[in-house]
C-alpha cells in the first residue's frame, strides 16, 4: 500500500485552492457584468422609448417617465438577482 506524502497533499491542496480562487473570481466578474447590464439595459430601452414618444407627441415628460420606469425596473431586477444569489449561497 502506497501512502501519499505530505508534499503531494499540500501541492494538491494548493492546486485546488488556486482553482477555487479562479472560479470565485470568475463568478464575481460575472456578477459585476450582470449588474452592469441590469442598470444599462432598462435605462437605454426606456430612455430611448421616452425620447421617441416625446418627439412623436411633442410632449416633454416621456423621457422622465421612461427614466423613472427604468429605475423601478432596475430596482426590481436587482432585488430578484440578489435574492437568487443569496439562495444559491445558502444565505436566508
Amino acid at each position: 500500500m502506497v501512502e501519499n506524502s505530505p508534499q503531494s497533499t499540500d501541492t494538491q491542496t494548493k492546486a485546488e485552492k488556486d482553482q477555487k480562487n479562479r472560479v470565485t473570481g470568475l463568478k464575481a466578474l460575472n456578477i459585476a457584468i450582470e449588474f452592469g447590464f441590469i442598470i444599462v439595459l432598462p435605462l437605454l430601452a426606456f430612455g430611448f422609448l421616452g425620447k421617441w414618444l416625446d418627439n412623436r407627441y411633442h410632449q416633454h415628460f416621456f423621457v422622465l417617465l421612461g427614466i423613472l420606469v427604468a429605475l423601478l425596473t432596475t430596482g426590481v431586477w436587482f432585488y430578484q438577482t440578489i435574492k437568487k444569489l443569496m439562495k444559491d449561497m445558502g444565505i436566508k
